[in-house]
């Protein structure tokens, strides 16, 4: 998952106004472990889609400004001195890997600490911190969980990792529990459909908050409001006090107008906001320092409700208010493998019944000239059969002999066999045009001596063409959009 970074505080870093990425990989095997140095070589990142659909083009790195400040910091921790530096990084056409040499500071006890534990396998992952600078949305039609194609993207730097695919963590090698914040805690950020009501955020960080409550604003009207905490300091004005973040809105009784239309009538246009700027502080030797910066922002504007994330949280109980089975089903559910099953059915089918609304003509045209394939074949056996085997059970009553159905003797010279009669089997596809004289079906004339062992034969050629028409149809069959 290509997923934003934010500092310890939960603040956004940005870039020359976009927010600086990453994506991670866990490294099966470190390569050329060089003890004396204390290097290795190591993948930094592929083309392979991640779990959330992103992808990130490998021809596409810009490695000129990391080349010339090469920094290895501990799980994008930009504010202490990094463990290792990269003596050598390039990108491998042939296998479409990102590849780096890092070698780890032997003076430094943390760093050392960390060769060690990727040397004996305690750690396997890094992790690109980048910037995208052109990209595409793979799914326009659903641009928000239908994954990111990165086709140009500048390199900042390459992140040592304890656990990949785990956004805004602020993890140590010694240890110790975090507060999680909203983020981390699935609340979307985007106007969403959750299990608690439609969730509409009027704030986009909901990185930097901590703590949320949930308050009923108007029990009647079915809104209730989330507050939290900051978790810095910086906003003094505020004392610490819990502030608004995003409301939650009874779906039976608000639309989507009326919701914005609250919003805009209980709240500022705009509010503060604070995130880490990134930038290159030397030209020279291309150092890099990260400050903080206060902007001014608008609520965001929805027009529309996406489906939660099935990885987002499953209600919004604290674990105090959390009953003993909420609590187990918790610990079952760690890595998101288990979800509510139903609300995923229901979502899948609803996509299912919108994509077949939009698409309903080209299903029809597809399944009918599908049918009218098969049609097309079934008509030709069916000629075949009256052409070349007997048209009537009167022409098999009581012909018990092989005269009646052998070729005349008059004609034998002109038959390929005295006892065989002859199908080209093109005479059962649906391309009558296309003549394979290679293929020939052979029927035995003592099968049809008899009128059980014609009808017979006459349904096994039947079976078999039908199967080789419809595996046809199907291989080639395709809906239209």
């Amino acid at each position: 998952m290509a997923y934003a970074l934010l500092a310890k505080d939960g603040r956004p870093i940005m870039k020359d106004g976009d927010p600086v990425k990453a994506m991670d990989i866990t490294v099966e095997k470190i390569e050329q472990l060089d003890e004396g140095q204390k290097s290795f070589i190591a993948v930094a990142s592929t083309e392979d889609e991640d779990r959330d659909k992103d992808i990130i083009r490998q021809d596409g790195w810009d490695l000129k400004n990391f080349k010339k400040n090469p920094v290895v910091p501990w799980s994008h921790n930009y504010w202490d001195v990094p463990v290792a530096k990269s003596l050598k990084t390039w990108v491998d056409k042939a296998t479409k890997k990102l590849l780096f040499k890092p070698m780890f500071d032997e003076d430094d006890d943390q760093s050392m600490k960390i060769f060690n534990k990727f040397k004996k396998g305690f750690l396997k992952s890094f992790s690109v911190g980048f910037k995208g600078v052109k990209f595409e949305y793979r799914n326009e039609d659903d641009p928000w969980w239908g994954g990111i194609e990165f086709l140009q993207q500048e390199l900042l730097e390459i992140s040592a990792v304890s656990v990949p695919a785990n956004p805004n963590a602020t993890v140590s090698l010694n240890g110790g529990d975090t507060v999680q914040n909203l983020l981390q805690l699935g609340y979307p950020v985007k106007f969403a459909e959750t299990k608690q009501g439609l969730f509409y955020p009027i704030r986009e960080e909901l990185g930097e908050f901590v703590n949320p409550q949930i308050i009923e604003e108007d029990n009647e009207k079915g809104i209730q409001g989330v507050y939290a905490n900051i978790i810095s300091e910086l906003e003094k004005d505020n004392k610490g006090e819990a502030i608004p973040v995003g409301y939650y809105f009874d779906p039976e009784q608000w639309s989507t107008e009326k919701i914005k239309s609250w919003i805009n009538d209980n709240h500022d246009k705009t509010y503060k906001y604070y995130y880490y700027n990134w930038e290159w502080a030397n030209d020279e030797e291309k150092d890099f320092q990260v400050e903080l910066k206060e902007d001014e922002k608008n609520i965001p504007d929805f027009d529309e409700i996406v489906p939660a994330s099935p990885d987002s949280m499953d209600d919004d109980k604290s674990d105090d208010d959390k009953s003993d089975d909420d609590k187990s089903n918790d610990d079952k559910s760690n890595d998101g493998d288990i979800v509510d099953t139903e609300k995923v059915l229901t979502d899948h089918l609803e996509k299912m019944t919108d994509l077949f609304g939009k698409h309903l003509d080209a299903v029809s045209k597809g399944v009918e000239t599908a049918f009218e394939k098969v049609f097309e074949g079934l008509l030709e056996i069916k000629s075949l059969l009256d052409e070349k085997m007997v048209d009537s059970d009167s022409q098999l009553d009581d012909n018990k002999s092989n005269d009646d159905l052998a070729p005349d003797d008059d004609n034998k010279d002109s038959s390929k066999s005295d006892d065989e009669i002859e199908l080209d089997d093109s005479l059962l596809s649906p391309d009558n045009d296309k003549t394979n004289t290679d293929d020939v079906i052979e029927l035995d004339d003592d099968l049809l001596s008899d009128k059980e062992n014609a009808k017979n034969a006459v349904k096994s050629v039947f079976s078999e063409k039908l199967k080789e028409t419809l595996k046809e149809v199907k291989d080639s069959f395709k809906i239209e959009v």
